[in-house]
């Protein structure tokens, strides 16, 4: 059992290594290759490389992992449970998304355009597990699958959003999407 968790500390060791080579703007690619062949080839990731280990951490993990600035005192186990992680991801921007004369809510709106294609909204953790090795940290992405009503009953969802520092929050889905924002999809299986 020790094994299994010094092997997982050292997994997001090394995850961690490669994002501060990215986010402190690291030129050397041949560096940060070889770190990512580090991680590649451990036992804990997939034929393909992707950090299928990451979907199976507590939700405490996978925000430590994020080194967000801020994180929503509301984003908690309790209010977004664990509901499995898929890793076949694909991001919507909804830039390109025609909202023009829909019938139904952006969010149903924007959740029947990923159906078409075979995708569903993401969860928190699948939002986090995407994080670690694809978002660039200057964008905003939503997580539309796990909703939360707050106090004063409107709906949110979670969002990594970059306001000059890492932010994990918790942003309204009621009305329309701003013209940058992204959303984070999973293949259906």
């Amino acid at each position: 059992m020790a094994a299994t968790t010094s092997g997982k500390a050292r997994l997001f060791d090394l995850m961690a290594t490669v994002m501060e080579l990215v986010r402190d703007g690291e030129r050397d690619e041949e560096r940060v290759a070889n770190w990512l062949q580090k991680v590649k080839y451990d036992p804990k990731f997939d034929e393909l490389g992707r950090p299928d280990v990451f979907g199976k951490q507590s939700l405490k993990k996978l925000i430590k992992l994020g080194r967000f600035v801020d994180v929503d005192d509301l984003i908690t186990a309790a209010n977004f449970p664990d509901i499995g992680v898929k890793t076949d991801f694909k991001v919507y921007y909804s830039g390109e998304i025609d909202y023009r004369g829909i019938e139904v809510s952006a969010y149903d709106f924007t959740v029947e355009q990923m159906a078409k294609e075979g995708y569903c909204p993401a969860n928190l953790r699948e939002l986090l597990t995407w994080m670690v090795t694809n978002w660039n940290g200057t964008y905003s992405v939503l997580a539309l699958d796990q909703i939360y009503r707050d106090d004063f009953g409107l709906i949110v969802v979670p969002c990594l959003r970059f306001d000059g520092e890492r932010v994990l929050s918790l942003e309204s889905c009621a009305g329309s999407f701003a013209s940058d924002d992204r959303f984070l999809a999973v293949r259906n299986s």
